[in-house]
């Protein structure tokens, strides 16, 4: 009984530091410092995206870059294909000395100073020539010169700085516009 009078006593010591005495509750301590921070947690899913907000201004128009060299002219092409011949629109020309020799004569028959009249007339090859129907050029060697018609002949009057009538040397054209 010994040994059992000795566990007893065990067992009472043990209860008393094993199982604590319970009293009333007494006042709460000072809150203790903070502890570290934990570990974050995982992402939570994406919200829904908001409406688009309103546009903005433009902006000012940036700087110019700087203007670049110009190149090179290419070289030429080569010519494009040789068109048809126009149509040959004189119709008679000549060179007329004061003496009234024909030189450079294109379609001219005869010339003729006519003395009473003091005028040149001149007959075209195949032409019965009316002033109203052609383009004629009268280019007198001096003074000045002006063009008629007569009996299907070209008729050319030239004049001096006073206005008198001159036998002078000219040359002429004459021509057929379509």
């Amino acid at each position: 009984m010994k040994i059992l009078g000795k566990v007893l006593i065990l067992l009472a010591i043990v209860a008393l530091v094993v199982v604590p005495v319970v009293g009333c509750t007494g006042a709460q301590g000072p809150t203790g410092a903070t502890g570290p921070q934990g570990l974050a947690g995982p992402q939570g899913p994406q919200g829904l995206a908001g409406p688009q907000g309103p546009q903005g201004e433009q902006g000012p128009q940036g700087i110019s870059g700087a203007a670049a060299a110009q190149g090179e002219q290419g070289p030429e092409g080569p010519a494009g294909p040789a068109g048809p011949a126009g149509p040959n629109m004189i119709v008679a020309m000549g060179v007329v000395s004061s003496v009234g020799s024909l030189t450079e004569a294109y379609n001219v028959t005869s010339v003729n100073w006519n003395a009473g009249s003091q005028r040149w007339e001149i007959q075209l090859t195949g032409i019965s020539y009316l002033v109203w129907d052609y383009v004629t050029v009268v280019s007198p060697f001096n003074g000045t010169a002006t063009q008629s018609s007569m009996g299907g002949k070209l008729l050319i009057t030239i004049y001096d700085s006073g206005g008198a009538k001159i036998k002078e040397g000219f040359s002429f054209v004459v021509i057929n516009v379509p």
